[in-house]
């Protein structure tokens, strides 16, 4: 890269930033990030590595990516040479910045850093999030149509706002079978080489199934305490149909699944071609490139639908106030309860068990982990924490650097215990607003799917809405489960690379990835 680049660079972010509305201060904060950034390079070059860049205009932000091959760059580990540093003070002076996102991340050989745009929303508090606006306003314009004649609510709830609802249901519906199949093909492929899947890999996997596993089981357990709807209903499956709903995640031939929304089998499908792509090797390095475009694409979709999912709570609420059903909300508050204790028991059950084999204290463990948890949950994502993970990983808990470049990359699209809590609570949620009843069919296919959609990273609200189609349950709730589920979405975060740092750390002892230093 050269200064013209970076003129050029920063000229185009200026124009997409001005045509998004932004504020001067925001733009000049920005670009000053980027500059510094990519000053680096120029100050820095490295003929050894390829450097590539994208800047991408999304619907809510602007994104400059950098792209540099090679070996995995540690800016935070000193004295390995320029090539080592060309990001270290840059991204060490925005990284606590919460103007400015910033993320870094190492996978199949490419080092990439991200720049996201501020806020267009000046005040980032809560009731600026727009699920919980919605709901807000669903609440008003609930209130208001309990003042319109019964004719007249009648034909706006039920002749244009339930259709609407629909709609937009089965318009999620239709796009996720996609994205789940992509996005799973990717994060599979992502183990790099056969000879590394049936080493390191499949026991990566392994534990990644059993997280998901263990913490659906702890869930429901912890579900049934607040939500008591277990019984048996006149839906109720006996054990022939818990058998056929499991055979049916076996597909018959591979465009049934994507025509009738079949997402435990496009799962299975994505597994299938993901592993497929590995056993290519190097011949599958052209399809993989191209599924990665297209991931783009899929990406810019997925970002329109986030611009009109606000639609759900603020329907779901205005129909549940319409109907005077406003004491569902208590509900709610039972969820977010329900959601954080299901956080500190199965991270105090991790951290017991981690202590005890690896035979250090509970608090040296948290010690080590504080400040990625704070970032975490201060940028409601743990992507800004992956720089931060990297030297814990090798430096205090002296992992293995190959051991900790594929776990922190294959867990970033494969392990999301919050979102299995967030899709396990979910249908008891709803269920107890519903009136309905669950049994060990139910529950069964429920934990299925939970472990299942931990490999898809789509998102909570997505998982949710297919979990809910799939149990045959009002997918319609959903909005107002979107609500809710935004009152914990930092701490889920934190609690995201938290469970992930303390199992990469047990897992790296069990496979022998732990370096003689750390005894």
């Amino acid at each position: 890269m050269n200064t013209e680049q970076k003129e050029a660079i920063i000229a185009e972010c200026k124009e997409l930033m001005s045509k998004a509305g932004y504020d001067e201060t925001k733009i000049e904060q920005f670009c000053n990030t980027v500059s510094e950034i990519i000053q680096e390079i120029i100050d820095n070059p490295d003929e050894t590595r390829e450097i590539k860049y994208k800047i991408i205009k999304r619907i809510d932000h602007i994104e400059f990516r950098l792209y540099a091959s090679g070996d995995r760059i540690d800016p935070l580990n000193e004295g390995k040479g320029a090539e080592e540093r060309r990001f270290q003070n840059a991204v060490n002076s925005v990284l606590f910045n919460p103007e400015t996102s910033i993320s870094v991340l190492y996978s199949e050989g490419w080092n990439y850093l991200t720049v996201k745009s501020p806020s267009k929303i000046a005040n980032s508090k809560l009731l600026n999030e727009p699920m919980v606006k919605a709901m807000l306003l669903g609440v008003v314009a609930g209130i208001l149509c309990r003042l319109l004649s019964a004719e007249t609510k009648s034909l706006l709830l039920e002749g244009i706002a339930a259709p609407i609802m629909s709609a937009l249901v089965s318009l999620l519906m239709g796009i996720m079978g996609p994205v789940f199949f992509l996005f799973i093909i990717l994060s599979v492929s992502s183990l790099g080489s056969l000879e590394e899947l049936e080493k390191v890999g499949k026991v990566i996997v392994k534990r990644f199934v059993f997280i998901s596993l263990s913490v659906a089981i702890l869930t429901t357990a912890v579900a049934l305490l607040f939500f008591p709807v277990f019984g048996k209903s006149e839906t109720s499956k006996d054990i022939t149909a818990i058998l056929s709903a499991l055979l049916g995640t076996l597909p018959s031939d591979f465009i049934t699944p994507f025509v009738k929304g079949q997402i435990p089998q496009i799962i299975l499908l994505g597994i299938v071609f993901g592993i497929a792509l590995v056993m290519l090797g190097d011949n599958g390095s052209t399809i993989r490139e191209a599924l990665l475009k297209i991931k783009e694409w899929v990406m810019g979709v997925m970002m329109i639908m986030m611009k009109i999912l606000p639609l759900l709570p603020f329907i779901s609420t205005m129909m549940i106030v319409a109907n005077g059903k406003a004491a569902v909300f208590i509900q709610g508050w039972k969820y977010i309860a329900a959601t954080y204790i299901c956080y500190l028991l199965t991270l105090l059950i991790l951290f017991t068990v981690v202590s005890v084999r690896s035979k250090r204290s509970i608090k040296d463990l948290g010690k080590m982990l504080k400040e990625i948890a704070v970032m975490a949950f201060v940028t409601a994502t743990p992507a800004a924490t992956m720089q931060l993970s990297y030297e814990v990983s090798e430096k205090e808990m002296n992992i293995d650097k190959s051991f900790s470049d594929l776990w922190l990359s294959l867990s970033y699209n494969l392990l999301s215990p919050a979102r299995t809590i967030s899709v396990v609570l979910s249908v008891f949620f709803i269920a107890d607003m519903t009136g309905m009843t669950v049994d060990i069919a139910v529950i069964l296919i429920m934990i299925i799917m939970a472990v299942q959609l931990s490999l898809a990273s789509s998102g909570t609200v997505a998982s949710v809405t297919v979990t809910l189609e799939t149990l045959k349950m009002p997918s319609d709730m959903v909005g107002l489960f979107s609500a809710f589920e935004v009152f914990t979405r930092n701490a889920g975060a934190a609690y995201d690379i938290t469970y992930s740092m303390l199992e990469q750390y047990d897992a790296a002892r069990e496979t022998g990835k732990i370096n003689s230093s750390e005894g």
